[in-house]
């Protein structure tokens, strides 16, 4: 049985490192810079209303309809101008965590969050789970990743975790027998700060300038799929391979946002293939747990958003609606790594 978890900015964020859009912007603004197109691009995403990267890179989507059709490269020059100074700044970001300090932290709270998660959801959910955790009880189970993060904290994270796996990732088979599980490689379905990395929209209806997204040329460089499908990386198909391999999809710190609604999709159509296909969305919303009304919401809202994004038919939403299981403010893979244990 596969496990597979989809890992977004949110995980960076709850390891303590400051890399949401906010934390990000006000130092990109900061940096010097004597090219008008970069001054303009920075005075188009300072703005409000943009909340998250999926907020961000839609923003570039409908900052085409500023450029004639000869000019396309200008946008391009931006986003790569944004994109390589954000590298910059991640690289620094990381070099905060020192892992050795944290080994023993992170093979706990890593092991709590891989094989314990269940815990964490509403009971009918949690049973749902174990229901089909059950049905391949005499089978290995394989943890695959797929991260959307540029950074290399959760690899560095699962490799420690790689070390003592024999010894922590177990389940017993019906027979009695121990079955030991197995930790997969993290894909990096965007690229690294090391390569390949990749800033966009998902889809030529994201771009708000009629020539410019029917140009071969100029979608190639802005879409991501796109961007992937040049690289040769195949990138792309591995990530199509793990969801179509997985009995259980949990999703972590992602925006269910339009500029990755290529997975959604994906993920919808997985979801539609029935049993044993269950599908976990963590995420966190601002409520007291006695507001039921707020939680109902909460949770409907979420959902309602994943079949929103994932064009899922709305006569089968009903139906499917019970393999979708919402996590809220949960205390999954929480561990701030930038804080020393070291004593002074």
């Amino acid at each position: 049985m596969n496990i597979l978890f989809m890992i977004g900015n949110g995980f960076d964020l709850n390891v303590g490192l400051k890399t949401s859009f906010h934390h990000f912007l006000p130092v990109y603004l900061r940096l010097p810079s004597s090219d008008a197109r970069i001054e303009k691009f920075k005075e188009t995403i300072d703005d409000e209303g943009i909340q998250t990267w999926a907020n961000f890179e839609a923003r570039l989507g409908e900052y085409a309809k500023e450029f004639n059709p000869d000019k396309g490269d200008d946008l391009v020059y931006c986003k790569d101008n944004f994109l390589e100074e954000f590298v910059n700044y991640l690289i620094h970001e990381e070099s905060k965590i020192d892992y050795a300090d944290h080994a023993d932290e992170i093979l706990r709270v890593f092991k709590k969050s891989l094989s314990e998660y269940i815990a964490t959801l509403p009971s009918a959910s949690s049973n749902a789970i174990k229901a089909v955790y059950a049905k391949y009880a005499n089978e290995r189970h394989y943890y695959d990743f797929m991260s959307y993060n540029y950074t290399g904290v959760l690899d560095a994270c699962i490799n420690i975790l790689k070390s003592q796996q024999t010894a922590v990732f177990q389940h017993r088979a019906n027979n009695g027998n121990t079955i030991t599980d197995r930790l997969n490689n993290v894909l990096h379905i965007h690229g690294t700060i090391d390569a390949d990395t990749i800033l966009g929209c998902d889809n030529a209806s994201q771009i708000h300038n009629d020539v410019l997204s029917c140009d071969n040329y100029f979608t190639r460089l802005l879409l991501k799929p796109s961007i992937n499908e040049r690289l040769r990386n195949q990138n792309h198909e591995k990530g199509e391979h793990l969801i179509d391999t997985s009995s259980i999809i949990c999703v972590f710190g992602m925006s269910i946002g339009i500029t990755d609604k290529t997975w959604w999709k994906k993920i919808g159509n997985w979801l539609l293939q029935g049993e044993p296909h269950n599908l976990v969305l963590f995420d966190i919303e601002d409520y007291r747990r006695i507001h039921t009304s707020a939680l109902i919401r909460a949770r409907d809202r979420i959902t309602n958003r994943f079949f929103e994004m994932a064009d899922f038919p709305e006569d089968k939403c009903e139906a499917y609606e019970p393999k979708i299981h919402i996590g809220l403010n949960t205390d999954v893979f929480k561990i701030d790594l930038t804080k020393s244990t070291k004593k002074a």
